[in-house]
């Protein structure tokens, strides 16, 4: 039976992956994005978020069932694991249909179009990834499927730089999205198969099948409603203005962005603390969390204001003058990370 100090690792190895991305994505992002300038960015993060509005067809928001059905019942694993990946395989085939027939209705080139359908065609890998990912961490073992994913983005990080120094087209940077998440569905089914599992055991049944959209159905729409307001704006700036404007407001939100790994690693540390005050003394733990609540939004604050007055500066020494026009949008959008930062210290209550 997992203990506590279990629980607080499998925690940490959950929330280095947000980390290493968030870096990742900024550090290895300065130099992709200074190649390729605004519209070829814009151009590659217009297929990014097409293709991510799609993306609750794939996943089709049975993950937290999926889990707790797993760690309530382990000796039907088999035909849980089985239901849920002939579904996800359903949904994904489902998904880049829909993808590949909604891009045609835009107003982006053929060279766009491409990038979204391969993005979108990643979405194959995710059901071996995401199935085999439930059974590690309903048996407090994410550090599997950590490791995995955090290997995928040295290996992505690393394609880029070397396409960046070959001068390759904008398409190949949407190839890589493709690539890292076949590399890091196939180091995940070689680390299921030492681990004494086997895909070929995976079972279908109808039944559970039938329970799973039953219930899976408001985290489907939350899922949906979740990726709307996050990938929405940037399909609306290119359709409705041009892929340079795109490509200078997601360079201002890289920016913005990379400042989240902060509270997610607080949070992950003081978590521990928190739910111990809430178990023993519920005064300790409000005064904890007031206190947590406290800090984040002056920390915060303190982000926010210096970047609005000095975004201009930050964005043009990162990306280059043909950013400049960044600047603007970076010193409104820093301020979602206030928001962001007391977001989070309500979930880790």
């Amino acid at each position: 039976m997992p203990g506590i100090k279990d629980y607080f690792f499998n925690t940490l190895w959950m929330m280095s992956r947000p980390v290493l991305r968030l870096a990742a994505a900024f550090f290895v992002g300065i130099f992709v994005i200074r190649y390729l300038g605004p519209a070829r960015f814009g151009q590659l993060s217009f297929a990014e978020s097409f293709a991510r509005l799609f993306i609750p067809l794939a996943v089709l928001g049975m993950d937290p069932i999926l889990m707790r059905d797993l760690v309530t019942d382990t000796s039907k694993s088999n035909y849980m694991l089985g239901t849920a990946f002939v579904m996800k395989i359903i949904g994904s085939v489902f998904m880049i249909a829909s993808v590949s027939l909604a891009v045609q209705f835009t107003s982006s080139d053929m060279v766009t179009k491409l990038m979204t359908i391969i993005i979108a065609s990643s979405v194959v890998f995710f059901p071996f990834f995401q199935v085999t990912e439930q059974h590690f961490q309903s048996q407090v073992k994410a550090k599997f499927s950590s490791l995995c994913e955090n290997s995928s983005v040295f290996f992505s990080t690393g394609l880029k730089a070397v396409f960046v120094c070959l001068r390759l087209s904008v398409v190949w940077f949407a190839i890589v999205i493709l690539l890292e998440r076949m590399f890091r569905t196939i180091v995940l089914l070689i680390v299921y198969a030492k681990q004494g599992g086997t895909v070929v055991a995976w079972q279908f049944d109808a039944k559970y099948a039938r329970s799973l959209i039953r219930e899976s159905w408001p985290m489907f729409l939350s899922g949906l409603s979740s990726v709307l307001y996050m990938r929405i704006d940037q399909v609306m700036i290119k359709e409705m203005i041009s892929n340079e404007a795109l490509g200078n407001y997601a360079a201002a939100v890289r920016v913005s962005e990379m400042w989240y790994f902060i509270p997610i690693t607080i949070c992950a540390s003081l978590f521990p603390a928190v739910l111990a005050a809430k178990r023993t003394n519920y005064q300790t733990f409000l005064k904890r969390m007031h206190n947590l609540y406290a800090f984040l939004f002056w920390l915060a604050m303190s982000i926010a204001v210096p970047m609005t007055f000095l975004s201009t500066s930050i964005v043009t020494a990162l990306f280059g003058n043909e950013y400049v026009r960044a600047g603007t949008v970076l010193s409104i959008h820093i301020w979602a990370a206030v928001f962001f930062f007391c977001r989070l210290q309500v979930y880790a209550g």
